[in-house]
C-alpha cells in the first residue's frame, strides 16, 4: 500500500479491520485522530511559542489549520 512504516500485510489487516466497523465506530475513530492531530499541533505551537497563552496558542492553530483568525 506504499506506506513506509507499515507493512503491506499491516496495511491489509488494517484496512479489513476498518472496513468491518459499523459507520458509527468509523465517524467516532475519525473523530478520535482529528482530535489527536489537533493536540499534536498545538503541543508543537507550545514548543515553538513558550510564551503564548492558552488562547493565543488556539489562534495559531486556527489559522494553520483553516486559515482563520478570531476578531481580537
Amino acid at each position: 500500500m506504499g506506506s513506509h512504516d507499515t507493512t503491506d500485510e499491516a496495511a491489509r489487516i488494517q484496512a479489513e479491520v476498518i472496513r468491518r466497523m459499523g459507520p458509527n465506530r468509523r465517524l467516532e475513530l475519525a473523530l478520535q485522530m482529528s482530535e489527536t492531530v489537533r493536540d499534536l499541533a498545538r503541543a508543537r505551537l507550545r514548543a515553538l511559542h513558550p510564551h503564548l497563552a492558552a488562547a493565543e496558542i488556539q489562534d495559531l492553530l486556527l489559522f494553520e489549520l483553516y486559515g482563520f483568525r478570531r476578531n481580537p
